[in-house]
């Protein structure tokens, strides 16, 4: 969702930055936090389950990474 707002609102809506970014990251980012995925590795971790917490924090990035290039380029395919 967040590469699909940022990409529309930066083609599409004539407005401040500070307000594309409040839009996409403020009122996404209330949902969802790097804090909690930071807490979930942490506790893989002091748990001993090292590799559950390196298999998370990798799947998360590269599934965070894809998901917003598709929000982007669905944006895009957007007139």
């Amino acid at each position: 969702m967040i590469g699909f707002i940022l990409e529309y609102l930066t083609r599409h809506a004539h407005m401040n930055p500070a307000w594309r970014y409040a839009f996409a990251i403020g009122f996404l980012g209330a949902y969802s936090t790097f804090s909690s995925f930071e807490w979930e590795a942490w506790s893989d971790f002091t748990n001993g389950a090292y590799w559950i917490g390196l298999l998370y924090i990798g799947a998360s990035v590269i599934i965070g990474l894809l998901a917003v290039g598709l929000g982007s380029a669905t944006a895009r395919s957007v007139s």
